[in-house]
């Protein structure tokens, strides 16, 4: 006999037929394993009639560990996820970004708009690539003249003496295939008059008209037309833990972690045309330059425990050992004493 309560085999010494509303005969005994008095009994689990058998269900979360987690079913994206388990896509992407396996090998853009660069008057911003500066001089020299030196703290550096040197190289080697050989001295001059002769559609004239001074105004709203600002649905918030991406060269592998180990907070959002954000490490210590909303992603399960890379020493104080560690993924100042356990 089973008990219907406890959905487990039981014995009863005082089991009683009765009737329900609807003349439908049931066994009613007292249970010896749950010890409930008058419940259902039956010679089987699988019941009928107005008698409901007890259901039993997973929670979501374990759900979707077993399934990602498989081999067979697992370590794929979001949508995939989803599909296997039928769990809303909100509960999904919730509990990806609280995986360290997720987060880390997550794709990372690599191409996406970024921030203008905005000038406002001849000669108010000049970039050069790769030159030489000898430190003192080029300081003295700057500070006598009031010139700012600076330097963005990305990949992305000199963009527009970057998109010169590509029309500028384009055109050379097409001489360079024209003429047979590799000289470029007597072709350099006429070359650099042609690209400051030629029409830009950026700008809407040649650059020798755009260097004169009562054209200025022109330049400026032919490329920063006026218009309303609208800023766009932020994807993260203060105080969101984040990773940062990893920029890979064009043969790096690709099965590799695209995101760093190491764990951010955001500090500031820069609302615009194109959002960006201040960024602080664990220890608060702010990082230079803003990050764009690709080169972030979410990573919702920050804990107390991290995996040890390497022992650098050991000591041991009123009786009790420690040891100096390197935590993996982190830089060394994050390196501390723990007890030896």
């Amino acid at each position: 006999m089973y008990c219907l309560k406890c959905q487990k085999r039981t014995g009863s010494n005082s089991i009683t037929k009765t009737l329900t509303k609807n003349k439908k005969q049931i066994f009613k005994g007292n249970c010896q394993v749950c010890k409930a008095i008058k419940c259902k009994i039956a010679s089987t689990l699988k019941t009928g009639g107005d008698i409901k058998p007890m259901k039993t269900s997973k929670k979501p979360n374990i759900i979707l560990e077993e399934t990602f987690y498989n081999p067979e079913t697992g370590f794929c994206g979001i949508n995939e996820l989803q599909r296997k388990t039928k769990i809303p896509i909100k509960e999904v992407k919730q509990f990806l970004n609280e995986q360290d396996v997720y987060t880390l090998h997550k794709p990372a853009r690599k191409n996406f708009k970024t921030q203008r660069v905005y000038i406002h008057h001849i000669d108010e911003q000049w970039q050069s690539d790769l030159v030489e500066m000898i430190p003192y001089e080029m300081k003295a020299l700057f500070k006598s003249f009031d010139i700012k030196h600076f330097s963005t703290y990305s990949d992305k550096k000199a963009s527009i003496i970057e998109r010169f040197n590509r029309t500028l190289k384009e055109k050379m080697w097409k001489m360079f295939t024209h003429q047979g050989n590799h000289k470029w001295t007597d072709i350099l001059d006429k070359l650099v008059q042609g690209y400051n002769n030629h029409y830009h559609r950026s700008i809407k004239m040649t650059p020798i008209e755009a260097s004169k001074k009562e054209n200025e105004d022109q330049v400026h709203e032919n490329l920063f037309p006026s218009s309303k600002e609208m800023f766009e649905k932020f994807k993260f918030k203060i105080d969101d833990t984040v990773r940062i991406t990893k920029y890979k060269a064009i043969f790096d592998k690709g099965y590799l972690p695209n995101w760093s180990t190491e764990i951010f907070k955001i500090t500031q959002v820069h609302p615009g045309e194109v959002t960006t954000y201040s960024i602080k490490d664990l220890a608060d210590e702010e990082i230079k330059g803003k990050f764009y909303e690709e080169e972030l992603t979410l990573f919702n399960n920050v804990k107390e425990e991290y995996k040890i890379e390497k022992i650098l020493k050991r000591r041991t104080r009123k009786g009790v050992k420690e040891m100096f560690v390197k935590w993996y993924g982190y830089p060394e100042k994050f390196n501390s004493w723990i007890q030896d356990n």
